[in-house]
This record gives structure tokens, C-alpha cells and sequence, in this order.
């Protein structure tokens, strides 16, 4: 997926990327599972985030379908960015997992796929995404 040529006006409907969410978005470091597997954050503001990946074979089951564990990755991801924002650029907030579940309603049936978090309560130590 060319990351760089991507309308995030097209695909998501909070509107244009902000100045401040830019800079935070570029100020963030790729970290070695990212370019293992393949996603970047797309998008990065209040309360949500996106990630997005183009399906290869390196992430792929034996049957040549996503592998669940990847997609949980991706939504891991995507719900831990949703929930550390600060708006400060190079300001870090770090977020560690109490608990994930993943119920999988069918496979995805696109290359190019886009996971949508967002911090939907909680409180000054513990979030929900």
C-alpha cells in the first residue's frame, strides 16, 4: 500500500487531517512490528485512530486468508493509538492491553484494509477502545 497517496478525506469522515494531528502523526516512529507486518496509523486525533495495511502472503493462514491473530494486531494497534493522544507532538503516552476480545463475523475480502479505533470512555489511568 502506498501509504503517502492515501485521501484520509476518503476514508475517513472526521475531515481533514489537521495541522497539530500531522505533526503528531509524523513525529510518532515506525516501530520494527510495523514494518514486520506491513501497517502504519494513517490518521491520529481526539479519541481515534486508523490503521491500515495491504494484505501480503507473510500475513496470511494456511488456508491464504488473513490470519485472525494479524487482524487482532491491527485492532490492538488501532485502539491503543485511540486512547494516547496527546495533541503535543514527540509527547508520548503509553498504553499496555487489560484485555481483548475479538469475536470474527467473516474474512476479509479486500487487499487493502482499514481499522478504525476509538476511545469510547474510561477514566485518568484505564480506557475503553
Amino acid at each position: 500500500m502506498n501509504f503517502d497517496a492515501i485521501d484520509p478525506d476518503v476514508l475517513d469522515s472526521n475531515g481533514p487531517i489537521s495541522d497539530i494531528e500531522r505533526a503528531c502523526l509524523d513525529a510518532e516512529p515506525v516501530y520494527p512490528l510495523m514494518d514486520t507486518l506491513g501497517y502504519r496509523v494513517t490518521r491520529w486525533g481526539p479519541d481515534r485512530a486508523t490503521v491500515q495495511m495491504t494484505l501480503s502472503d507473510a500475513v496470511t493462514n494456511r488456508k491464504g486468508i488473513m490470519h485472525g491473530g494479524v487482524m487482532g494486531v491491527l485492532l490492538d494497534t488501532a485502539a491503543g493509538y485511540a486512547g494516547c493522544w496527546t495533541g503535543i507532538p514527540n509527547e508520548t503516552r503509553r498504553a499496555l492491553t487489560l484485555t481483548m476480545t475479538v469475536q470474527y463475523v467473516g474474512q476479509a475480502t479486500t487487499n487493502d484494509l482499514i481499522c478504525y479505533g476509538r476511545k469510547t470512555g474510561g477514566g485518568s489511568t484505564v480506557y475503553y477502545a
